[in-house]
C-alpha cells in the first residue's frame, strides 16, 4: 500500500489538520481503514492515535482511493470533536467488537435503570 499526501490544511480553532491523501492497491482489495490510518501516520509523521480516517473514496475499476483523514494533538482532542461512530471504525477489529459490546452493555444497563427493571 503506497499512500500519499495531497493536501494538508489547518483549523487552528479546533486544533486539527485536515488531510487529503490517496491510496495505492494495485493488485489487492482497498485497505482496511485501520491499516490505512497506520500507514498514514508513518508516511505523514503524525501520531497515530491522533488520527482519525474520515471518509475513503473508492471507485470501481480504479488502483486508487482518495481519502480525508484528522489529525489532532492528542486522543483526548480526538475524542471531544469527532462523532462515535468515526472513532469506532478507526479501531482494529477485535477491538472495536469489545468497545460495541462495552456499549451495548452500558446501555441496557441504563436502559434497566431508566424502568426501574433489575437484572
Amino acid at each position: 500500500m503506497e499512500i500519499r499526501i495531497l493536501d494538508v490544511s489547518e483549523m487552528k480553532l479546533i486544533g486539527r489538520k485536515v488531510v487529503r491523501f490517496e491510496v495505492e492497491h494495485q493488485s489487492r482489495p482497498t485497505s482496511s481503514i485501520w491499516e490505512t490510518k497506520d500507514a498514514l501516520a508513518a508516511a505523514g509523521g503524525f501520531k497515530s492515535e491522533g488520527t482519525m480516517i474520515v471518509k475513503i473514496d473508492e471507485r470501481s475499476g480504479n488502483t486508487s482511493s482518495q481519502g480525508e483523514a484528522h489529525i489532532y494533538e492528542s486522543e483526548e482532542e480526538m475524542r471531544k470533536w469527532e462523532p462515535r461512530h468515526i472513532i469506532l471504525a478507526n479501531f482494529e477489529p477485535s477491538a472495536r467488537k469489545s468497545a460495541l459490546e462495552e456499549m451495548k452493555r452500558k446501555r441496557t444497563e441504563a436502559k434497566a435503570a431508566k424502568t426501574g427493571v433489575k437484572k
